[in-house]
């Protein structure tokens, strides 16, 4: 008998999900990064480490969206598009930083990455993966 394994969630990442999805539901009210950290008393930096395992984990069923506003839980398919389409603006932005750095990088001899697919295989594999 195959025993299915769970992801389990710290207690203080289960209460900011549970802060965001009762009282941060739609854009209007969204609360900003400083206010969540502040309320649970934590640094910004440990914040962004709860919310990317929020966000990314298959447990953790509702949409928790940011934008200028902060962050706050999708009420509408619209809320959702447009922060998908910030995340993936900001995420081809960054690409596009990396190939120039490869361009730039063979121009002057600084170095040049030969096999980017093998290099980065795992990471291309987990985006093709369902979670």
């Amino acid at each position: 008998m195959k025993t299915e394994q769970k992801i389990k969630h710290s207690p203080l990442c289960l209460a900011i999900y549970n802060e965001l999805k009762t009282n941060h539901v739609g854009i209007e009210n969204a609360i900003s990064m400083e206010n969540l950290a502040l309320y649970f008393g934590i640094s910004t930096r440990c914040l962004r480490h709860f919310l990317s395992e929020i966000r990314t984990s298959s447990d953790l069923e509702i949409c928790v969206l940011s934008g200028n506003a902060g962050y706050y839980c999708a009420t509408c398919r619209e809320e959702y598009k447009q922060a998908n389409k910030r995340l993936y603006n900001q995420a081809f932005s960054i690409l596009r930083a990396a190939r120039a750095n490869e361009r730039k990088a063979n121009l002057h001899n600084q170095g040049k990455i030969t096999d980017i697919e093998s290099e980065f295989s795992e990471f291309f594999k987990s985006f093709m993966e369902e979670n």
